[in-house]
C-alpha cells in the first residue's frame, strides 16, 4: 500500500515531507536523514512572552534612561527659567508672552543648529 507523501520547500538542502494517515514529519537534508517528530511544545506562549519580555525590557529602558538624564533635565529647566527671569527683569518692556515665544525660538535654533 503506497501512502501519499507530500514534500514542502524548494530549498534543496532541507525539505519537509508529510505522511498523510500519520501524525510523522521527516526533515531531511541532501545527504538525507530522520529528525523524528517535530513537536512545538510550548509554541503558543512563545509570541506572548517575547511580546511580555520587550515591554518589561522598554520600561526598564526608559527608567534607566530617565535616571540618567533627569538631573541635567532639571538643572537646564532651571537655568532656562533663571534666564528668562534674568531678561525679563533687564528688559521690562518685553510682555511676558513675547518673552516667552522668544526663548523658545532661541532654544530651537540652538537646538537645530548646534553640533
Amino acid at each position: 500500500m503506497l501512502l501519499p507523501l507530500t514534500c514542502f520547500g524548494s530549498n534543496s538542502s532541507k525539505t519537509r515531507c508529510k505522511l498523510h494517515d500519520t501524525n510523522t514529519e521527516m526533515f531531511g537534508n541532501t545527504g538525507g536523514g530522520y529528525y523524528g517528530n517535530n513537536q512545538n511544545n510550548g509554541g503558543i506562549w512563545r509570541l506572548p512572552l517575547f511580546i511580555a519580555f520587550y515591554i518589561v525590557f522598554l520600561i526598564l529602558g526608559a527608567a534607566i534612561f530617565s535616571a540618567i538624564e533627569g538631573p541635567q533635565e532639571m538643572q537646564k529647566v532651571k537655568s532656562l527659567k533663571q534666564m528668562r527671569a534674568d531678561f525679563l527683569e533687564e528688559y521690562p518692556c518685553v510682555p511676558d508672552e513675547t518673552s516667552k515665544k522668544l526663548i523658545s525660538r532661541g532654544t530651537e535654533f540652538i537646538a537645530l543648529h548646534s553640533f
